[in-house]
């Protein structure tokens, strides 16, 4: 049973460990010679690495901005300390805090796009990040919200519909689980380019402590295999030893089905009891 066991974990470890295009993860810096994009609208670009260095250019949302260098020179943006960085931005050259420069942007369907950030807003605990989302398009921004981070390496992606009406997108935040009995899972939100509505559908945990415990939740959306239309699947198993002899490993699967109408759930998601 042990390796029964041992070979699910590693399997659920090797799809964790695959790093997406979009990955981020604790402290890490902007890449030289890549194209990010201004998150801050009026983002002052300055003569020098520091807050009082001169005023070169004001650069709306959505800016392209050309890493050039990274500056030892670090200034703390919405609780999370990052370096200043020397960048090329409309054909001139300066400084910027990397914090304000989005981690990547993600395109929507009508010429808009996704912007996200890393903030903390708890000093005493520099782990308990969150992310930030905005709507960027024509030099106009709108914020959609903050949401707590569960892992700290994470990546985000865009999806179509996925084949639930009345919005255009699905957006998933994949949690990158680095080590054993590490958080991992999902967070699902929806968005709809007419209405302008982002919502949270929850997160999602999978977890894996080598032949001992395993966490796995997913959504289930129509257009995905085994999808059913006008409904969201919530998929989630969980297993582990009834003793200390590891005799018997026992694995309990649940299957529920939520409704989804007119954009939205017709009710909540409510989280699996595994007992």
């Amino acid at each position: 049973m042990k390796y029964v066991v041992l070979f699910m974990f590693l399997l659920w470890t090797a799809i964790s460990d695959a790093q997406p295009e979009n990955s981020h993860w604790n402290g890490q810096q902007l890449e030289l010679g890549k194209t990010y994009y201004t998150f801050a609208d009026n983002l002052t670009l300055r003569a020098k690495p520091d807050a009082s260095g001169d005023k070169i250019a004001l650069l709306p949302v959505n800016t392209a901005v050309t890493i050039e260098a990274i500056s030892k020179s670090v200034i703390t943006v919405n609780g999370i300390a990052l370096p200043w960085v020397q960048v090329t931005a409309n054909g001139k050259k300066g400084y910027l805090a990397s914090g304000l420069i989005s981690l990547a942007r993600l395109p929507f369907n009508n010429d808009s796009h996704l912007l996200y950030i890393r903030v903390n807003s708890n000093t005493r605990d520099e782990y308990a990040q969150q992310i930030s989302f905005r709507l960027a398009g024509n030099n106009t921004y709108r914020e959609l919200g903050t949401f707590d981070l569960q892992n700290l390496s994470f990546a985000v992606n865009v999806y179509d519909n996925r084949g639930l009406t009345g919005i255009d997108h699905v957006i998933q935040v994949d949690y990158l689980a680095e080590s054993c009995g590490e958080e991992g899972g999902l967070s699902y939100f929806t968005f709809s380019t007419k209405t302008g509505d982002f919502n949270s559908l929850g997160y999602f945990s999978s977890v894996g402590d080598a032949d001992v415990y395993h966490k796995i939740e997913r959504l289930i959306f129509p257009n995905d295999e085994h999808g059913n239309q006008g409904m969201i699947i919530y998929s989630g198993e969980e297993g582990s030893y009834l003793d200390d002899n590891d005799s018997e490993y026992r694995t309990v699967q649940k299957v529920r089905e939520y409704a989804w109408q007119d954009g939205k759930l017709v009710t909540p998601i409510v989280k699996f009891v595994y007992n």
